[in-house]
């Protein structure tokens, strides 16, 4: 009997212990285990700097699988590693080109997404500072983008945008041309086969391609001129089969239907000659 409860006393004394040593051996395995993952993720933040940034300090790195990001001038990472390319900006912005998924993007460099990676190319405008011209890959058409906030100025849906000598922007749609003004709003829709500044850059003269029945009751394409003020007015409609452009002059010769007007480019009145 006294055995017996000897040998209960030790069995609890054992028990015991394995309670004690199970809880201090998962400790040390936890331990051990963070040490590890804290190896492994100071493994994963040593990353190579490439190119920097001379303005803000800010720099490319890459890590050994070739994926890019960016950290600031304190060496912290503000962008993800995870793009296929990062480049500095050429356009004098100290924004970053990103490309992810081959399509391109812009950051700013405390890695802020300025335009997002949806876009086949983005470059800038070359003739208007502050902006981007920004490319779809679906369809290759062109949109204008602000340089510092991203924000769409013209929707990427035009073939061809060029800067006229107004500040105005000429675009092509479906192979005909229109205008858009300083503020970004359509005045002239793209519907006319070609349009040009006239009478010092005061009006715009319209061509556009008809189609008319002649004498013989056939139908042929000719040629349809008119004008509009700088708003996108039409002055004089587009049925003209002639409009002069005679630089030195404020008065230029109009034919319509046969007849003969004086367009007054200081008063915007055509007058029967």
């Amino acid at each position: 009997m006294v055995r017996k409860l000897t040998d209960t006393a030790g069995l609890k004394k054992e028990n015991s212990m394995k309670k004690f040593l199970i809880p201090l051996f998962m400790l040390i395995s936890f331990t051990a285990g963070a040490c590890f993952a804290q190896d492994s993720a100071d493994k994963q933040t040593e990353y190579k700097t490439l190119k920097c940034n001379k303005t803000t300090g800010a720099c490319i790195v890459r890590d050994n699988v070739s994926k890019y990001g960016i950290k600031d001038k304190n060496g912290k990472i503000v962008l993800p590693v995870q793009y296929s390319h990062i480049s500095l900006s050429k356009d004098g912005s100290n924004n970053f080109v990103l490309v992810k998924d081959n399509k391109t993007g812009i950051a700013n460099p405390s890695g802020s997404s300025i335009i997002p990676c949806q876009y086949l190319s983005i470059k800038k405008f070359k003739k208007d500072s502050g902006k981007y011209v920004i490319q779809t890959d679906w369809d290759n058409k062109y949109g204008l983008a602000d340089m510092k906030t991203g924000k769409i100025l013209i929707s990427p849906i035009y073939e061809h945008i060029s800067l006229m000598k107004n500040g105005a922007y000429l675009v092509e749609w479906n192979g005909k041309e229109g205008v858009i003004n300083k503020e970004f709003h359509s005045i002239i829709p793209s519907q006319y086969y070609f349009i040009m500044l006239f009478q010092g850059n005061e009006y715009y003269r319209l061509h556009k391609k008809v189609s008319v029945i002649n004498k013989e009751v056939l139908k042929e394409t000719v040629d349809r001129f008119g004008i509009a003020d700088l708003k996108g007015r039409l002055v004089v409609p587009v049925e003209c089969s002639y409009i002069e452009k005679n630089k030195s002059s404020y008065l230029q010769k109009v034919v319509k239907d046969g007849q003969t007007y004086i367009f007054d480019a200081s008063t915007g009145n055509l007058n029967f000659q």
